[in-house]
């Protein structure tokens, strides 16, 4: 049974055992990211990070979208001399949702889930989408490059559809996403959470440590050679097996 831990402004969180559902708070505006949410989030992602029973983290959004991508008026708000001519600063700011979690990270995507909602869904390790989910890229209309989807469609989707997406603003359906390999799997609106939480506890019952090493593995394996790879792997066995007893075959068998 889900219970709350913490009820933020623009974020809920809740817990059913060790899996935690983060949701994206603001109904009422499509889920957009505002300043209020963007300090929200490193402080929800720290408070589930830093406890060690927490196996898997659901992502969803509250009401008829995911994410809406960020509230433009804020930002429009921000576009001052002090900015336009400053030191800039790193794009992407979706990288907070994710940015120190260990555990396997699941995006529900209910409806919409565009720019910088977008780069969320893409951030998770696994993606189920609702029938109603339908992805968009809107940073070069709104005259902003793409950050974390330039660097993800690409490899997700080929170089080509990708364009396609980041330039010429090509929305992207659940089935269109799941021919495109961006998402795990499609179900129906009203089985979206559910399908969700069975992946998560799926997740939560396998070796919590092993679990994390391979996550960092695949990770290290996006940006580095198969030998860094294979040399990450051999100090995540070698701490496994000397730190727990994950390795061990499981009771009755040899």
């Amino acid at each position: 049974m889900l219970e709350t831990i913490h009820e933020f402004q623009t974020l809920r969180l809740e817990r059913d055992g060790a899996i935690v559902q983060i949701t994206l708070n603001r109904p009422d505006r499509l889920n957009a990211m505002d300043d209020v949410m963007f300090d929200e989030i490193p402080r929800a992602v720290r408070m589930v990070a830093r406890d060690d029973t927490v196996r898997a983290v659901i992502y969803t959004g509250a009401g008829r979208a995911f994410c809406a991508g960020r509230e433009m008026a804020a930002l429009a708000d921000r576009a001052n001399a002090a900015e336009v001519f400053g030191v800039p600063k790193p794009a992407g700011r979706e990288m907070d949702f994710v940015e120190g979690l260990q555990v396997p990270v699941i995006a529900a995507v209910n409806g919409a889930a565009a720019g910088a909602g977008m780069g969320v869904a893409l951030l998770a390790d696994f993606r189920i989408a609702a029938e109603s989910a339908l992805f968009a890229e809107a940073h070069v209309q709104r005259g902003l490059a793409p950050s974390v989807a330039a660097w993800y469609l690409p490899r997700l989707m080929g170089v080509a559809k990708a364009m396609e997406v980041l330039l010429l603003e090509k929305k992207i359906n659940a089935q269109d996403a799941l021919r495109y390999g961006l998402v795990n799997s499609v179900v129906p609106d009203a089985e979206l959470m559910n399908a969700a939480w069975a992946m998560a506890r799926r997740l939560a019952e396998l070796p919590p440590l092993t679990v994390r090493f391979t996550k960092y593995c695949v990770q290290q394996g996006l940006a580095s050679s198969l030998d860094a790879v294979r040399a990450s792997a051999g100090w995540a066995q070698a701490l496994t097996r000397l730190s727990t007893d994950e390795q061990l075959p499981p009771a009755g068998k040899k």
